[in-house]
């Protein structure tokens, strides 16, 4: 569905509701990427918001020659550029989102279910089911999470899927992804009143355009080692 890539500008936000009989909260995540798979660099913009208890922020992140460099505002490192190094645990969330693989291999799977229309200048391909078991959609769950952790079929045993909302949308005439929208809503299954509704909207353009992340000048100078 999408040719060899290797760099990409993404835009995306993800919401998570979760509520019961008597109360709510919910977090959104907001983040601009721009992303080298080779040699690996990338650059990350981020803002959280959520509820009092929540540390909501923004996060400024460079990542290059095995060192990430990173500013989080309103937090206790105080507005200042600190340096690291980095494992793929870091990237590898960030791949996901470039190669759009796992949503490939998924929609592969579900081709008997999955609707096409013509919007525009794309095609919209849509998947949606009721009751599904969530270890079918492991992968693209992992790949929509941003903290990168691999979820894995215990830490989803005691989760109902009771609805997938998945639309993922691609130029009509070069095939490229163009936005993928994923909404999913969940229960638990020991105590059916608690549920989740978790979205996920992701845009995507100039794939294979960008040459280097450059990390200003200032950056490098200020940052302190963490």
């Amino acid at each position: 569905m999408n040719k060899a890539r290797n760099s990409a500008e993404i835009e995306l936000t993800n919401t998570m509701k979760v509520f019961s009989d008597t109360q709510g909260v919910e977090i959104k995540i907001k983040a601009d990427v721009q992303s080298i798979l080779s040699p690996k660099q990338f650059y990350v913009q981020l803002e959280l918001e959520g509820p009092e208890h929540f540390d909501s922020g923004k996060i400024e992140l460079y990542a290059k020659d095995e060192t990430v460099y990173i500013k989080a505002s309103e937090s206790e490192i105080n507005d200042n550029w600190r340096k690291g190094s980095y494992g793929d645990i870091l990237f590898e969330p960030i791949i996901d989102r470039v190669n759009t693989e796992k949503y490939n291999q998924f929609l592969t799977s579900v081709e008997k279910d999955l609707e096409l229309k013509e919007i525009e200048n794309a095609y919209e391909i849509s998947y949606v089911k009721e009751k599904i078991d969530f270890n079918t959609i492991l992968d693209i769950f992992t790949s929509i999470n941003i903290s990168g952790k691999d979820f894995r079929e215990d830490d989803v045993k005691d989760t109902n899927v009771d609805k997938i909302d998945l639309k993922y949308i691609i130029d009509k005439d070069t095939y490229e992804t163009k936005n993928i929208k994923f909404e999913l809503s969940l229960s638990q299954k020991s105590e059916p009143s608690n549920k989740a509704i978790i979205t996920n909207d992701t845009l995507y353009k100039n794939f294979n355009k960008l040459t280097e992340i450059k990390i200003p000048e200032d950056v490098i100078k200020n940052a302190m080692s963490y």
